[in-house]
Parts: structure tokens; C-alpha cells; sequence
């Protein structure tokens, strides 16, 4: 309901769909029908709005469509449907009953067959009851059989298991320690005699060369001359790498500059990584802000200890320049005066640092080979892990090390401490125990917590390594010894050792297990406790009676193991790699000191031998000498821009220690992106500049090679030669060289006697371990048959058992049912035989039969309990629809009373004199008698005690609806309405329509030239009795003729013109005007209607509002 005094109802047609709006808000259908509805507007009274037309076929109505008019006015609808509704569930009870009867003759069938069916079982349950009966005194008699057995077997198994294995594990695993101390004895002293060998080696070839020397005194002449020759080359050569130089010196200035932004760029890369770094190190702020601020001394320190040095370089510089500008001379006077006395100590120096280099390179060599013999030892290793399956995981948990040392995901409170087998230690032993009661759980990889596994996994998951299982700490709980300890059985877990931080996950793998030396100790173990027990040989028990075990390959921790030790060997043998390289370097330095030195004593010894010599000569040597200091002093100004370089960086690092201190510093990703993408192209640079130097470097290096190894060599082997000519050698070196070479020949035949002692001890413990190892295997291969046989006795043991409980437990169930048979085994057995005979007789047997007819009895007595519930529906179907054709009658009855007495009083008005009464016309007697309704059981089937009876049904009374009326014209007779003129026809149809709506009123009526075919004097009827009932309704009124406007308080004039209809209010004279000049013109191109609502004054805004509308 709308409380409003004005509603808009709009509907928009649509193709598709229509559209209703109320008051502009989208409704659906059902809500304006119903709004409508609660107005007064009956969707069965079509009557409030009249055309014209209906008025005419109304009248023309036969008498069954009157009949239908007034059903559809008394609202009967709702009765024909619900009877409809009726019929169709008598329909469906009746083929209901009809499936009911054929199921249950079917079941009537059945039960025939199952009774024969008992019978046959009947008589096979009795043979089967015999047969077991057989079969239990049979299976009794092999149960004190077997218990004979079992007894037997028992003290058996006892006697076994007092014979003892010799344990030879402790004995082998010494045996191994002793060979392996041998080997690496052995391969020291292999070292030591390559040093000692080469020592000789070099000795003799010191001994040859100072004899050789001592022979020599000859063509000095022709040294000189060839001497000059190779001078004056120099002089060429010399010119050409001043022009490289030259060329070089600009490539180096640029070289230079993309340095020093490279290392720019690279300071601020490593810094980034270093603060990384130091963030992972230190669990707190504190120690993290001490370790910053001791990290700013030490590189303030070192700031200030290259500043020093920069000075000092520069100080040397100056005075070189000094020199080499004003008092050469007088240096190089001063520097071949003392050449001489320094020459041959120099030499000496040389030789024996020789021998110190060939010494290190040696041991570089066998250090070398060291870590290549190990490594294959790795690869091996590997190899072997791969039968093992456990390669893959190997290589998973060392990339997750590696991965967890770079990226510092080592915090206090996360933390990941690699897999279970790196985190325990216990004998050797215990190693085939621990991988059989583990399982993979040995490579479990432990962490602190599930955050840190979870970032773990999606590493793995994103490099697409592979999968591992990992244990973290705080999800878990440790496993709780169940079991007590006792002489032969112990905890497994306290055999193990491990750290306290990881205790929850070394209990989480072996926890709860119990380890033993047998399996009797287990089994024995078992009956009190059942908890899991594992045997030094790998044998699983669970504690459920299930045992695992069997072949097992080489051990897993075995394996990783020798892994671990192989390669911290070979991080040992690459520390002292590193040793050698590092003392290699400082003997090639020490080597290049020594030539430099020499060099300039020979320059100081050449320029004494021609300073008598012309003055050019003179000059060329000052030049030459110059060159040498502008060289050193060019070293001497890379060093200084060396340690320029070291300054800067290490004065950005401090910058950036002292933000990371002040927490000013922070770290951002797209920087050190930006950082890395700049040092990538400044190194692009620098490799350009570095590829154009090596080429000039080529180019100069072959001069070079030729001036070095070529002139040079010549000159200072022509000038060694003079040198041995003229001094000879010393008598007292060779006679070292002598000495040197028999105490290396001693040592070296030491050495190889000590080494053949190792190796023949070696040879004897291999003999010994392989006679360990086979008496091992023999008393192995002994012990397990013994427990082979053993375990077979047990398991028939539980075989037999199992079997004696089942049939005890089954003799009980059924020792009632039948009586035990006696007789012995053959007679047992010839009865059963003869049972089975018997029994095969009846293998068709239905065993189902005695639940099969029970099932079929008890579907039979529902089949007829559901029969006679829908017979009773049917009755209660039958009473509604007599109590709806009661109803039916009855709404017929009085809405036909009350359109008769509207119709008569009605007529009385509009035709004063006349009269009109409404006949209700019924059936004739024949066809109003009860007719019956189908049987819904056949009047063959008797079968069953329940029976439906036909029922008859009420059939309707009434026929149609005769009008009969009197007007004054026809003196009193009365006339049908086929009788009547148009306009009489008219009159009587408004009087039914008059009648039908004062029995449904509505709201309001809408008539649509009614007053067409009545003269003037009904029309004022007419007039008049809308004017008397619109004090009750609103009543709208389209009309040509005078008599409907004079009562109306409204008028309207509906206008036609250019296609368009419009609506002007008009007053009541210009209505009549319009109506008269239209009477007179009878326009020829159609009329124009009025509308004129007749209201009562309160109804005035109502009739506003609804007639635009219409």
C-alpha cells in the first residue's frame, strides 16, 4: 500500500520485456497487479472500463457465456483449478496401486522359490557344521604338534644366542688410522727428497759452471767489438720505445683517470656489501657501533700511514730530480766506485736465491698435486654417494651452506645449522644403526625457525636446485625415552653427541629408539616395551612386530664423512698453496732487487770502463742515466698516485663508516644497482684503453725482447765471460758446492731408505687389515646365517601362534554349535573328504536364501501398508473435491442473486414501466446425475484383502443465463433479446453492466461511447443513474451527445490535428458548443470525443492526475 494521494503508473513496451514504473521507480508486474488489486480493481470483473464494442457484444452474449461471465465474476477459477489439481492425483495414486500389485506378485513368485531354497540350505549348513567341526579337531591335533615344535625351537634359539660374535670393528678402524698416518708420512717425505734432489741438482750445476769458469780466458777482443755493435742497436731501440712511451703516456693519462672512477665505483660497491656484512655480523647496536667506530681508527690509522708515505715518495722524488738536474756526475762517480766491491756479493745473493725459488716452485708442484690427487678422491667420493641416492641432497645442502655464508642469513635469532649428519658425532659402529633408523632424516637440513625454512624453500624453488625437507626448531618438539636402559639394550640417543642448540631435532630423528647388538635383544626388549630398537647391523624393529632390514650398500655417513675430511685436507693444501705463492712473490721481488741492483753496479762498472773515452760517449751515459731516474722517478709518481688513490678510497670509506655510525647511511638497492651499472661501463672503458696499451705493449715488448734477451743478454754474457777471464773462479766456492752436493746426496739416500721402511710398514698393515677383514667376513657370514636361521624360527614361531590363538579364538566362538569329533589324524582326515564330497553336491546352494526371504516378507507387508495409505489419500481426494463443487455452487448462487437484483432494479430505472429479471437455466434431469469415477482396482485381481471402491463425482446444475425483459412498447409481454432493437439491446446490456459492477464496485469506471445507439430519453436514464452512483466511484465518460456533459463537473476536449492527439480542459458551454457544431458540420475527416469525468468535488485532484494518463 502507497500512502499518497496521487500514484503514477507508467509501463514502458519494450521488443523483449516491458517495464513498469511506480511513481518513476522501477516495479515488477506483480507489484502493480497487487497495488491495483488493494485499490478495488478484480482482475475477474473486467467491467470498469467499457468500450464500446463490449457494450454490443454483451448484449449479443449467448446464455453459457453469460453462465461463464458471472463463474468468472463469482471467482470459481480458483475451484475449477484446485479440482483439476485433484483429478490429476487420483490418477497418480491409481497407476501407483497398479505398480504396487505387479511388485508384489512378483514377490509372491519369489517367495515360492525361497522356500524350496531353505530346504537346500538348510541341509548344506548341516554338512558344513560337520565340516568344521572335522577341521577344528584336525587343526587341534597340529597345534599340540606345532606347540611340540615351538618348544623345541625355543631352546634352540636360546642356545644360539649364547655364541658371541667377535667384534673386529675397533681392530680394523686402528688398522686404517695407523695406514693413513703411513701414507701421509710417506708422501712428506716424497716432498722432501723433490727438495733435496733439486738442492743437489743445483749444487752440481753451480760446481760445473765455477770450473768452467776458471778454464775460460779467451778472445776478449772480439767480445768488445761485438760489444759496440750490440751498444749502437740499443741506441735504435732505445728511440723507438721513446715514441711508444710517448704514445703510452696519453693512453695512461686517460687509463688513469677511468681507473680511479672505477675504483670509485667499486669502493662504493664494496661498501655496500661490507656494511652487509657487518650488519649479519653483530647481534646487537652496540657492538655493531663499536666494531664501526674501531673500523674508523684503523682506516684513519692507515689514511694517515699512506699520507706518510706519499710524502716520503715525493721527498725522494725531489732530490732525484736534483740529482738527475745538477750532481750527476758526481752521483755516478760515486755509485762505480763502490760497483765493484758489490758486484760479486751480489751474485752470490742471486745464486742463492735461485735455489731458493727452484726450492718453492717445487713444493708449489707437489702441493699442486696434492690437492689433484685429492679432489679426484672428492670426485669418487660423489661417485659412490650416487648408488646411495643421496647425491642430490648433497649437493642441495652444500649450495644452501654457500648460499647462507654469502647472503649473512646467519642472525642470533635465525640461524641455520645444516643437516642432521653435519650436526652429530658418534663411533664408527653406530654409523649403519643411526642411517637405518633415520632414513633420509640424516640430510634434513635444521634451522631456527619456519621463516627461515620458508625463505630456504622458495631459494630452491626459484634456482630450481631441487627439493629438501627441512626441521625448524621452534615447530618441533623432542621425543621422550619411553623404554628403560637395561645390560644388552641402550638409548640411541645418548650414544650420539651434538650440540645443545640443536637437541630438539637430533631427539626429533632419534628419539624414542633403542639400540642392541641382536635382534633376540630387541625382540626379547619388545615384550615389555614397545618402543623402536635398531641393531648394530641395521635391523629395524618397530615395536608392532614388523622388522626391516636386510643388504645394505656402503654407508651414507661414511661417505660424507670421508667428504668432510678430504676436503678440509684440501683447504689445508690450499693454505699452504697460499703460503708458497705468497713466498714465491717475495723471492721475485727479492730477485728483482737484486737484478736492479746489479744492473746499476754493471751501468757504474761500464761507465769506469769508458770514462776515458770521448766526450759523446760520456754524454750518452748521462742521458742513459737520466732515462733511468726519469723512470724511477716515473715509478716512484705511480706510487704516489697509487697511494693518492688508496687515500681517496679509503677517505670515502671513512665518510661512509662515520654516516653508518650516525645512522645516516642508508642502504638502498637501486643505488648500488645505479653503482654496479656505472662501474660496469667505466670498466668497458678502461678494457678499450687497457686493449690499445697492449698493443702498444706488444709492439714495445718485442724491442724490448730483442734489446733484453737479445742485445742485453749478449752484452752482459760477453761482459760475464770478461769478468770470469779475468777473475776466474773462487776455488773456495766450488769447494762449497762440493760439500753441499755430498750432504744432499746423504740426505737423499736417507730419505729413500726411510721411505721404502714406511712403505714396507704400510704393506704389513694392509696384510693385516685384509686378514682382519676376512676373518670378519667369515665369522659375519657364519652369524648371519645364525641369525638368519634364528629369525626364520621366530618367524614361524609368530606363524604358528597367530594361527593356534585364531583357532582357539574360533573354537570358542562356535564350541557350542557343534561337538568336537574324536578319532585320530587319518580318520579325521578321511571324514573330511567325504563331508567335501557331500558339500560339492550343494555349491549352487543360494546361502542368501533365509535373509533373502525375510527381506522379501518385509517388503511384501510395506508394499501393502504404502496400498493403503494412498487408498486413504484417495478418499480425502474425493471428499475435497465434492467439498469444492459445494463451494463452487455456492459462489454461483449468490453472485448470481446479486446481479439479478442489480440487473431488475437497474432496468426499472433506465426503463421506468418495463421490467427485467435474469433465469438461471439448468440441466436437464438425465445429464445432472452423479457420474462415477474410474475403479483404481481391476475386478480380476482379488489377491489381497484391500479393495478401493469407484466413487461418484458431482457434475454442475447449471446450463446458462436467459435474459428476459418487458418494455412498455411490447404491452406487457416479455421478449428475449434477440427480440430487441439496438438501442433496446443497449439498454439492457448497460443494465447487466451496471448490475456486474454494482456487485464488484471499483474505484472507478471508464465508458467509452456508451450512449451511441440511445435515443435522448434513455441517455438521460442513462445520465442520471452514472451521476446518482458517482457519489460512490469516479466515472469517466467519452461521448458526441448533450445529456452526459450537463450533470459532469469536469470537461475535456481531445484534439486531432497534424498527427497529434492534445488535451485541453474546457468549460461546460464550450463543451455543448463544440458538441453542437460538430452536430451540424459532421466534419467528414473523423470527430472529436470529450472526456467528461463525473466525481463528487473530493475526487477533483484524483481525476486530474488519471485522466492524461488514459
Amino acid at each position: 500500500m502507497i500512502e499518497r494521494d496521487e500514484v503514477s503508473v507508467k509501463r514502458c513496451i519494450g521488443l523483449q520485456k516491458d517495464e513498469y514504473f511506480l511513481n518513476d521507480k522501477r516495479s515488477k508486474k506483480e507489484e502493480v497487479m497487487n497495488l491495483l488489486e488493494s485499490a478495488g480493481f478484480s482482475r475477474s470483473n473486467p467491467y470498469y472500463i467499457v468500450q464500446q464494442n463490449r457494450v454490443n457484444s454483451l448484449a449479443m452474449m449467448k446464455d453459457s457465456e453469460r453462465l461463464d461471465l458471472l463463474r468468472e465474476i463469482a471467482g470459481t477459477r480458483v475451484y475449477d483449478e484446485r479440482r483439476e489439481e485433484s483429478f490429476k492425483m487420483l490418477k497418480e495414486n491409481r497407476n501407483k496401486i497398479e505398480q504396487i500389485e505387479e511388485v508384489m506378485n512378483y514377490i509372491k513368485e519369489r517367495l515360492t522359490e525361497l522356500q524350496e531354497e531353505q530346504e537346500e540350505l538348510n541341509r548344506y549348513e548341516e554338512l558344513d557344521k560337520k565340516r568344521r567341526g572335522i577341521e577344528y579337531s584336525i587343526t587341534q591335533t597340529k597345534i599340540e604338534e606345532i606347540e611340540k615344535e615351538l618348544e623345541a625351537n625355543t631352546k634352540e634359539r636360546r642356545e644360539e644366542s649364547h655364541i658371541m660374535e667377535e667384534d673386529k670393528e675397533e681392530e680394523i678402524k686402528e688398522v686404517k688410522r695407523r695406514r693413513r698416518i703411513l701414507k701421509e708420512e710417506v708422501n712428506t717425505l716424497e716432498q722432501k727428497r723433490v727438495i733435496v734432489s733439486n738442492q743437489a741438482q743445483e749444487a752440481e750445476r753451480l760446481k760445473v759452471e765455477g770450473e768452467i769458469r776458471q778454464e775460460g780466458r779467451q778472445e776478449i777482443k772480439e767480445m768488445k767489438e761485438e760489444m759496440e755493435k750490440a751498444k749502437n742497436r740499443s741506441e735504435e731501440i732505445k728511440e723507438e720505445i721513446n715514441k711508444m712511451n710517448q704514445e703510452e703516456k696519453e693512453i695512461n693519462d686517460k687509463l688513469l683517470e677511468r681507473r680511479r672512477q672505477e675504483a670509485e665505483a667499486q669502493a662504493s660497491v664494496d661498501e655496500f656489501y661490507n656494511k652487509i656484512g657487518r650488519k649479519a655480523k653483530y647481534s646487537s647496536d652496540e657492538e655493531y657501533k663499536e666494531a664501526i667506530e674501531e673500523e674508523i681508527k684503523e682506516v684513519e690509522m692507515f689514511v694517515e700511514k699512506k699520507e706518510k708515505e706519499k710524502k716520503e715518495l715525493q721527498k725522494e722524488v725531489e732530490e732525484m730530480k736534483k740529482i738527475n738536474g745538477s750532481q750527476i756526475n758526481t752521483q755516478e762517480i760515486h755509485e762505480v766506485f763502490i760497483g765493484k766491491i758489490k758486484m760479486e756479493e751480489l751474485r752470490k745473493r742471486k745464486e742463492e736465491v735461485g735455489i731458493k725459488k727452484r726450492t718453492n716452485d717445487t713444493k708449489m708442484i707437489n702441493f699442486e698435486n696434492t690437492r689433484q690427487r685429492l679432489m679426484k678422491e672428492v670426485i669418487k667420493l660423489y661417485k659412490r654417494a650416487e648408488g646411495t641416492r643421496i647425491k642430490k641432497q648433497l649437493t642441495i645442502a652444500e649450495y644452501l651452506k654457500r648460499y647462507v655464508e654469502e647472503k649473512g642469513i646467519n642472525r642470533p635469532k635465525i640461524k641455520y645449522y645444516g643437516t642432521v649428519v653435519e650436526n652429530i658425532e658418534s663411533e664408527e659402529r653406530l654409523y649403519t644403526a643411526l642411517e637405518a633408523c633415520s632414513g633420509n632424516g640424516l640430510l634434513y637440513c635444521i634451522v631456527e625457525d619456519d621463516e627461515t625454512a620458508t625463505k630456504l624453500i622458495e631459494v630452491l624453488e626459484e634456482k630450481k636446485i631441487g627439493r629438501m625437507s627441512f626441521i625448524p626448531l621452534n615447530q618441533i618438539k623432542g621425543k621422550e625415552q619411553e623404554g628403560e636402559e637395561t645390560e644388552k639394550v641402550k638409548s640411541l640417543i645418548k650414544n650420539i653427541k651434538y650440540k645443545e642448540e640443536v637437541r630438539k631435532a637430533i631427539e626429533f630423528v632419534f628419539g624414542n629408539t633403542m639400540i642392541c647388538k641382536k635382534g633376540e635383544d630387541a625382540i626379547e626388549y619388545q615384550k615389555e616395551y614397545q618402543v623402536k630398537c635398531v641393531s648394530f647391523d641395521g635391523d629395524v624393529f618397530n615395536g608392532k612386530g614388523i622388522v626391516t632390514g636386510g643388504y645394505r650398500g656402503e654407508g651414507i655417513i661414511e661417505i660424507i664423512r670421508s667428504i668432510e675430511e678430504t676436503k678440509e685436507r684440501i683447504k689445508e693444501v690450499e693454505k699452504d698453496i697460499a703460503r708458497s705463492e705468497a713466498e714465491k712473490k717475495g723471492i721475485e721481488e727479492e730477485q728483482k732487487e737484486i737484478m736492479k741492483e746489479m744492473e746499476e753496479i754493471s751501468s757504474k762498472i761500464a761507465e769506469e770502463e769508458v770514462k776515458y773515452e770521448k766526450e759523446r760517449m760520456e754524454r750518452m751515459i748521462k742521458i742513459k742515466k737520466s732515462e733511468r731516474i726519469r723512470e724511477s722517478i716515473k715509478n716512484k709518481e705511480k706510487r704516489i698516485e697509487e697511494n693518492e688513490k688508496i687515500i681517496f678510497r679509503n677517505t670515502q670509506k671513512l665518510l661512509i663508516l662515520q654516516n653508518e655510525k650516525d645512522n645516516k647511511n642508508i642502504i638502498d638497492r637501486s643505488e648500488i644497482e645505479k653503482a654496479k651499472k656505472k662501474l660496469e661501463e667505466i670498466q668497458n672503458k678502461v678494457r678499450e684503453l687497457e686493449k690499445k696499451r697492449v698493443e702498444i705493449e706488444n709492439r714495445r715488448q718485442v724491442l724490448r725482447n730483442e734489446y733484453q734477451f737479445g742485445i742485453i743478454s749478449r752484452i752482459n754474457e760477453i761482459e760475464r765471460k770478461m769478468r770470469e777471464v779475468e777473475s776466474g773462479g773462487d776455488e773456495s766456492d766450488i769447494e762449497k758446492y762440493k760439500e753441499v752436493l755430498s750432504k744432499s746426496m746423504e740426505e737423499l739416500q736417507r730419505i729413500n731408505e726411510e721411505i721404502e721402511k714406511k712403505i714396507q710398514e704400510e704393506r704389513t698393515l694392509e696384510e693385516q687389515q685384509e686378514g682382519i677383514e676376512k676373518e670378519k667376513e667369515k665369522k659375519e657370514k657364519i652369524q648371519n646365517e645364525r641369525e638368519k636361521k634364528m629369525a626364520r624360527l621366530f618367524e614361524k614361531m609368530t606363524v604358528l601362534e597367530s594361527k593356534r590363538k585364531e583357532l582357539i579364538k574360533r573354537r570358542e566362538e562356535i564350541g557350542k554349535n557343534y561337538e568336537e569329533i574324536k578319532g585320530n589324524k587319518g580318520e579325521l582326515e578321511d571324514m573330511l573328504e567325504e563331508t567335501m564330497k557331500e558339500i560339492k553336491k550343494y555349491r549352487h546352494v543360494n546361502k542368501k536364501a533365509k535373509d533373502q526371504y525375510k527381506g522379501f516378507i518385509e517388503q511384501q507387508e510395506g508394499l501393502i501398508d504404502r496400498k493403503k495409505e494412498i487408498l486413504d489419500t484417495q478418499e480425502t481426494i474425493y471428499s475435497l473435491i465434492e467439498s469444492l463443487d459445494e463451494k463452487k455452487e455456492e459462489a454461483i448462487e449468490r453472485t448470481f442473486k446479486g446481479v439479478s437484483k442489480g440487473f431488475t432494479e437497474i432496468f426499472n430505472k433506465l426503463v421506468p414501466q418495463g421490467k427485467g429479471t435474469l433465469v438461471m437455466l439448468k440441466k436437464p434431469y438425465e445429464q445432472n446425475q452423479l457420474t462415477q469415477t474410474p475403479s483404481t482396482q481391476t475386478q480380476s485381481e482379488n489377491k489381497f484383502p484391500i479393495t478401493s471402491q469407484p466413487k461418484k463425482i458431482r457434475t454442475e446444475t447449471y446450463s446458462g443465463i436467459s435474459l428476459r425483459v418487458i418494455f412498455p412498447a411490447f404491452g406487457g409481454d416479455a421478449k428475449t433479446i434477440q427480440q430487441l432493437s439496438g438501442g433496446q439491446k443497449t439498454v439492457v446490456a448497460l443494465s447487466l453492466i451496471f448490475a456486474i459492477q454494482r456487485c464488484d464496485p471499483a474505484p472507478f469506471y471508464l465508458f467509452d461511447e456508451i450512449d451511441s445507439n440511445l435515443d435522448t430519453v434513455y441517455r438521460e436514464a442513462v445520465s442520471s443513474l452514472i451521476q446518482e452512483q458517482s457519489k460512490e466511484a469516479q466515472y469517466i465518460v467519452t461521448t458526441f451527445r448533450p445529456e452526459l456533459i450537463l450533470p459532469a463537473n469536469k470537461w475535456y476536449e481531445i484534439k486531432h490535428q497534424n498527427k497529434v492527439s492534445t488535451i485541453l480542459p474546457i468549460t461546460k458551454d464550450e463543451a455543448l458548443k463544440v458538441i453542437k457544431e460538430e452536430g451540424e458540420n459532421q466534419v467528414s475527416n473523423g470527430y472529436t470525443p470529450f472526456q467528461t469525468p463525473m466525481q463528487t468535488p473530493q475526487r477533483i485532484d484524483s481525476s486530474e492526475q488519471l485522466t492524461p494518463n488514459i
